[in-house]
C-alpha cells in the first residue's frame, strides 16, 4: 500500500461514526497480462501496488469497532480504448518511457484484440471488496 492509500484512510478513519474503504482487484489474469506484456520491455518495481493491501485489517488497527469485509464478484465491460485508458491509469505505467508507450500500446491492444468478446467488449473480472466499520 502506498503513503497516500494509508493517508487518505487515516484522514478518514478520524471521522467519530462509520467508515468504509471501496477496493476493487483482478481477479482473473489481466493485472499478470498487462505485467507480463510491459515487463518485457521495461523493468518494473511498482507492478502490483496492491498486492498486501487488506483495507479491513487496516480500520482494525486505526481502532474501529466490528470491522466486517464483503467481496461481491463484478464483471466490468470496456471498449478496447477503455481498456488501454485503464492500463494508462495503472501505477506500473508511471515507470514506462514515453519512447516506449508506441511499442507497449500496439502489444496491448493486440492482447486485447484477441480477448474481444461477439460484442467487441473487453470483459475484465473484478472483485470488489468493500469494508467498514464504525468508531464512537
Amino acid at each position: 500500500m502506498s503513503f497516500g492509500e494509508s493517508a487518505a484512510i487515516y484522514d478518514n478513519a478520524r471521522q467519530p461514526y462509520a467508515n468504509e474503504v471501496i477496493n476493487k482487484n483482478d481477479s482473473g489474469d489481466f493485472r499478470e497480462s498487462i505485467v507480463e506484456v510491459v515487463s518485457r520491455h521495461v523493468p518494473l518495481r511498482h507492478a502490483r501496488p496492491k498486492l498486501h493491501y487488506q483495507p479491513a485489517k487496516i480500520l482494525s488497527a486505526l481502532g474501529f469497532d466490528a470491522v466486517e469485509e464483503s467481496v461481491i464478484p463484478v464483471v466490468e465491460h470496456l471498449s478496447p480504448e477503455q481498456t488501454i485508458a485503464h492500463v494508462r491509469s495503472m501505477r506500473l505505467w508511471e515507470e514506462v518511457p514515453l519512447s516506449f508507450h508506441y511499442m507497449i500500446e500496439a502489444e496491448l491492444y493486440a492482447y486485447v484484440a484477441q480477448r474481444l468478446d461477439a460484442h467487441g467488449i473487453f470483459q475484465r473480472p473484478l472483485h470488489v471488496a468493500v469494508a467498514w466499520g464504525s468508531r464512537s
